[in-house]
């Protein structure tokens, strides 16, 4: 009885912290791209974007991904459906107007592509696109991250809770299930994206499956007030701008 008391007791613990982890963090979607191949690593020291879709084209808005001219010249080959990229959750070349498949094999799914964000998520001195997905009507289902490499345009479908709330300075948000969740960079190696963890909450289990949370902040280990000052510091930053997905939006942001 004493035993089945503490375990209780620890359950019971575990899911106080979870839920205000959760708050911290936001609601993540429901639904999750089947398709996609992604690791995870903590990395040591060194919701929606905001929407723009009528804006007109600043000089610094574009500075950072225009660092090199061809790799975008190469994204926006691919946008505009003039060459293929290859889809890595697929492992093989896809067209643009074939992106469903890297979402569902079921034909009576709708993707359609909402807005886009052009960013250089890894600072390789070239940038990425960022397509936030719509399937089915649900905005908030994930995104496909179109990323160049030895002149090889790859596709990264990700799900929400993966990749959610991208910032101005790179950084997101994800989630990986209630306790598990925290604040990344992605880098990315070809066929293959890594989110490293800046910020990490994670649950473990004891030999006797008793539930703890764990915090680090940065590769060092921290308690759960400097892992929810974080996430405070993160919620308070500026949202990535969006851009509706529209041919003048794609000539003037991907170039």
């Amino acid at each position: 009885m004493r035993n089945a008391r503490k375990k209780i007791m620890a359950v019971g613990a575990l899911l106080v912290v979870c839920l205000m982890v959760f708050c911290c963090c936001g609601a993540p979607g429901e639904a999750s791209p089947q398709n996609g191949t992604g690791q995870v690593t903590m990395s040591q020291p060194g919701d929606a974007g905001a929407a723009a879709k009528n804006a007109e084209p600043q000089e610094e808005d574009v500075q950072d991904a225009a660092a090199q001219p061809g790799v975008m010249q190469a994204l926006q080959s691919v946008i505009a459906g003039e060459t293929e990229f290859f889809e890595t959750g697929l492992e093989k070349k896809l067209n643009i107007a074939d992106l469903r498949q890297a979402v569902s094999t079921d034909s009576e799914v709708t993707v359609e592509v909402e807005d886009f964000t052009v960013m250089d998520l890894d600072d390789d001195g070239s940038g990425e696109v960022v397509l936030w997905l719509s399937v089915n009507g649900n905005e908030y289902y994930g995104c496909e991250v179109l990323h160049e490499e030895d002149q090889q345009v790859y596709g990264y479908c990700i799900p929400y809770r993966a990749f959610n709330s991208l910032k101005e300075d790179k950084t997101f948000t994800f989630s990986s299930g209630a306790g598990n969740t925290g604040i990344g960079i992605m880098k990315f190696d070809k066929t293959v994206y890594e989110i490293e963890k800046i910020v990490l909450s994670e649950v473990s289990y004891d030999e006797d499956n008793n539930p703890s949370v764990g915090f680090h902040v940065k590769g060092k280990q921290a308690s759960q007030q400097d892992f929810n000052a974080e996430m405070e510091k993160q919620n308070e930053k500026k949202d990535a701008v969006r851009y509706g997905f529209t041919d003048q939006n794609v000539e003037a942001y991907i170039r």
